[in-house]
C-alpha cells in the first residue's frame, strides 16, 4: 500500500468518508477514511470501517482515497496516512516551489 505524509492541518482539511465514497469521481479528489483491522472469534482478520462487538482490534489507521484515471476508467488509489510535523510540510512546499522554478 502507498503511504502519504500529511501535516495535521492537511489531515484535518480532508473530508471524511469512512462509510461511503464521495460523489463525483473527479480525478484528483482526495478524502480520508477511518479503517480498522480486527480478528473475529475464529482468528480470521478482516479490514473494515467499523469494529464489531466481540472482535479483537489488530490495528486502527487512517487511509487517504484519491480518484485516479486508470486505463479508461476511474479507480481509487488508497494510501496509508502518516501525520508529520508542520516543518516537514513547509520543507515539502519549498522543494515543490524550487522544482517548479527549474521547469
Amino acid at each position: 500500500m502507498n503511504e502519504v505524509c500529511l501535516t495535521q492541518k492537511e489531515f484535518d482539511d480532508l473530508l471524511e468518508y469512512s462509510m461511503s465514497l464521495p460523489t463525483g469521481t473527479t480525478i484528483g479528489k482526495q478524502w480520508k477514511r477511518h479503517n480498522f483491522i480486527f480478528k473475529n472469534k475464529h482468528g480470521i482478520e478482516f479490514n473494515t470501517y467499523y469494529l464489531p462487538d466481540g472482535t479483537t482490534l489488530v490495528e486502527e489507521r487512517w487511509l487517504m482515497g484519491e480518484y485516479v484515471k486508470k486505463k479508461g476508467y476511474v479507480d481509487i488509489l488508497w494510501s496509508l496516512i502518516e501525520i508529520v510535523p508542520p516543518i516537514i510540510g513547509q520543507v515539502r512546499e519549498v522543494i515543490s516551489e524550487a522544482l517548479k522554478e527549474t521547469e
